[in-house]
């Protein structure tokens, strides 16, 4: 809660004029053990309001995320919990970024450091130390903070950067960074990595520098430094880096040690899935947005990745609705107007008077993609279907929000354009409360023997087939196979780090992107 709090009165907040939002990612609440440390956590957050004098507007849960491990015991994901602050800026003139501004400029800390106190703390856990004691939050930050607002809107802080992950040694670095400017620091080693809550990092300029301190009197700040013109961090009697050793640090793909010590990517398994290479063409691909979607910036890079050019597009918002200079258009996940009224049943409704344009644009080849909260929309707005034909997606078997890797299979002889040619294995996350297939028998087996189903959950029980969806139907396509609705999230399958390598079907869900673009050329 305080770093939320922090983050916002370090761009120049008021603290007296924050309102916090939970999300909580939790295991079965029914279970003794998950219960009683989210009860707590609950019980911190209503310290933590108490304490900044803010209160929890909104939130949401996530619960009941849990799997079972191969010999059918249960385990839970770590309890996690998201706090977002919305703070209020009078002017955007009193606005603070985190760059160093002046060469020359003071830098000071402000907040209790609590230097013997690195539990927790990045240092220990990349250095393989432990540590007992963890910081704690002193119940004086809220004045800390108000002081400091109160020396914001007198205009006398240069930057500030909050003091978190990493520590000071890490705020410095990312200071020195964004303003292209160096500085001399003097300070303790184990100041520089401590993660004690509730402190700032600020520049101030040199004829400013005592109504700041008198702004923040009686209040814990502490002089470290200043800032250089000669672009290198120096912590004297400790270290000196260049700014240039510093962005190329910065700027490393942190996941490359997946592949190795060599960096290589591990030799994918035989009998998988291949993924088609990308295009070249660089077809324009159409995101559809509504408020509430999360999913489209996911859906863009997977795009880009496979050799489409996205552009996202709120179809309420244009002037002239079209698609006709799309090859692709995809309808990402997310939370669709809350789901209020049901899973994808707003959007699906919304997206009624631009129906005849989506209709035109598939009877005329272009494809359309609907992922999770898309396939909802796509199947409950009718474009899935054909006339006569009912089906729906309704709540999971378990009664519950399901959050885990699936493994599906690609039917082969499906005419789906996204599928065509794909035979073997691919995973994929899912992560929806209303993924559950459900139609009448007799629609059902009119639906399979007409292969209109091009991926299967690859098992027939839970937590296989994680949602009781009826045979296993994963996905749907229309007739025409150019409409695909699928519950996982390919577009989370697109990158060697975001699944272990050495598990089944490595970056396959790129593959359903740069298939259809390259069956669409």
């Amino acid at each position: 809660i305080d770093e939320a709090v922090r983050q916002v009165v370090a761009v120049g907040a008021d603290p007296d004029k924050i309102a916090l939002l939970d999300n909580f990612s939790w295991g079965n609440p029914k279970l003794p053990d998950r219960l009683g440390k989210l009860t707590r956590s609950v019980l911190a957050c209503a310290e933590g309001s108490e304490l900044f004098r803010a209160p929890f507007v909104s939130g949401k849960d996530s619960l009941n995320n849990e799997f079972l491990e191969s010999d059918g015991s249960r385990r839970a994901i770590p309890g996690t919990i998201l706090i977002t602050a919305v703070g209020f800026l009078e002017s955007v003139q009193h606005r603070v970024t985190s760059p160093f501004k002046t060469a020359g400029s003071d830098i000071y800390l402000l907040g209790e450091e609590q230097n013997d106190a690195l539990g927790g703390s990045t240092y220990l856990r990349l250095f393989g130390g432990s540590s007992s004691k963890l910081p704690e939050l002193s119940g004086r930050v809220p004045e800390l903070y108000r002081a400091f607002h109160r020396a914001v809107k007198a205009g006398l802080v240069e930057s500030c950067h909050d003091i978190s992950e990493g520590g000071l040694a890490v705020a410095l670095a990312e200071s020195c960074l964004g303003g292209g400017l160096g500085a001399l620091v003097k300070t303790e080693e184990a100041s520089l990595f401590n993660e004690a809550p509730g402190r700032l990092l600020v520049s101030v300029a040199q004829d400013k520098k005592d109504d700041f301190l008198a702004a923040l009197k009686e209040l814990p700040v502490r002089y470290i430094g200043t800032v250089q013109r000669r672009e290198c961090l120096l912590v004297e009697n400790i270290f000196e880096l260049s700014l240039k050793e510093l962005r190329e640090s910065f700027e490393t793909n942190c996941f490359e040690a997946l592949g190795g010590p060599s960096g290589r990517s591990k030799p994918r398994q035989a009998g998988l899935l291949r993924v088609p290479p990308v295009v070249s063409s660089q077809p324009r691909v159409a995101v559809l947005c509504a408020p509430g979607i999360n999913r489209e910036e996911d859906a863009k890079r997977a795009i880009e990745v496979a050799g489409g050019r996205p552009q996202v597009i709120y179809p309420d918002r244009e002037e002239n609705f079209s698609l006709k200079d799309y090859a692709l258009t995809v309808l990402p996940g997310g939370f669709s107007f809350g789901d209020d009224l049901g899973a994808g049943r707003l959007w699906a409704l919304t997206l009624q008077p631009y129906l005849d344009e989506l209709r035109r644009y598939s009877d005329a080849g272009g494809a359309i993609l609907g992922i999770c909260n898309g396939f909802q929309s796509l199947l409950k707005s009718g474009l899935l279907l054909e006339s006569g034909e009912q089906a729906t997606l309704t709540h999971n078997s378990s009664d519950h929000f399901e959050c885990r890797w699936v493994d599906l299979q690609v039917n082969p002889r499906s005419n789906c354009i996204f599928t065509q040619g794909l035979e073997g294995a691919l995973r994929c996350p899912i992560a929806h409360g209303e993924g559950r297939f459900v139609a009448s028998p007799e629609q059902l087996d009119a639906l399979l023997k007409a292969e209109r189903v091009p991926i299967f959950y690859d098992g027939g029980s839970y937590p296989a087939n994680p949602n009781g969806s009826l045979s296993n139907i994963a996905g749907l396509t229309n007739a025409k196979g150019n409409i695909l609705g699928l519950m996982p999230h390919p577009e989370n399958n697109i990158f060697s780090w975001q699944a272990d390598l050495s598990e089944p079907a490595p970056l396959s869900g790129l593959a359903l992107f740069t298939n259809v673009l390259r069956n669409l050329k």
